[in-house]
């Protein structure tokens, strides 16, 4: 199933196709909320940079969108004055502290960054520097579509291990049930074969006789478990 969003300013209107099946983890689940139909590309990057925020707060880590002070390691505390400086701290943008603590391009790194190029454009916007507005803007949207894609495919990649676990263990425990009757069968046929009636012919007569499922079975199944031998 698809989602399509529509985002419409004075004169354009883009529609971002996204799956709705990308919303496997924490931080994508927010591009992939139902929100009005209608927003403008001001309108989602605020609610981006609001929902990203809360998230990492609810995670532990800093609020994106303040300064913290931190002497490397996960320790760290808000900066708002110099009344809140630590000795010997570094001071930095909340973005930063996390990307520097993530692994390239992992859900939080480009959570951070969606936020970081979101907050950029509607800076630049205000201050009515149009050049730099487009060109954060669509790092911004590169960005955000980096974080649902990536969702997409490793949601899609886990799916297809769990199919392939799950056709293994059946296979596993078909191969179970069916070991008594395969080593009855071929121990059949052996006897006989020994005696000196053709492959095929000892496979019709342990069919006639109720032990395989058919002639041409036996006959596969011999054949088989002479191949792996």
């Amino acid at each position: 199933m698809r989602k399509t969003r529509v985002i419409r300013d004075e004169m354009h209107s883009v529609e971002i196709v996204e799956l709705s099946e990308a919303s496997g983890g924490e931080f994508h689940e927010f591009i992939m909320e139902d929100s009005e139909s209608d927003q403008t590309i001001w309108e989602l990057a605020a609610s981006d940079k609001k929902a990203i925020a809360e998230q990492f707060i609810k995670d532990g880590w800093p609020d994106p969108g303040k300064k913290v002070n931190h002497m490397g390691g996960q320790i760290w505390s808000y900066y708002e004055n110099r009344e809140d400086y630590v000795r010997g701290s570094t001071i930095s943008p909340g973005f930063f502290f996390i990307m520097d603590r993530n692994e390239y391009l992992s859900d939080e790194y480009l959570a951070a960054k969606t936020f970081l190029k979101a907050s950029s454009f509607l800076l630049a916007f205000k201050a009515r520097d149009l050049e730099s507005a487009v060109s954060f803007c669509a790092e911004y949207l590169t960005n955000r579509n980096l974080l649902t894609t990536r969702s997409a495919f490793f949601k899609a990649v886990e799916r297809g291990r769990k199919q392939k676990r799950g056709s293994q263990a059946g296979g596993f425990e078909t191969s179970k049930r069916t070991a008594p009757v395969t080593a009855h069968t071929l121990s059949e046929m052996k006897i006989l074969i020994d005696k000196n009636p053709s492959v095929s012919r000892a496979a019709e007569i342990c069919a006639n006789r109720g032990v395989g499922t058919s002639k041409g079975a036996n006959r596969a199944l011999w054949a088989r478990h002479n191949k792996k031998s």
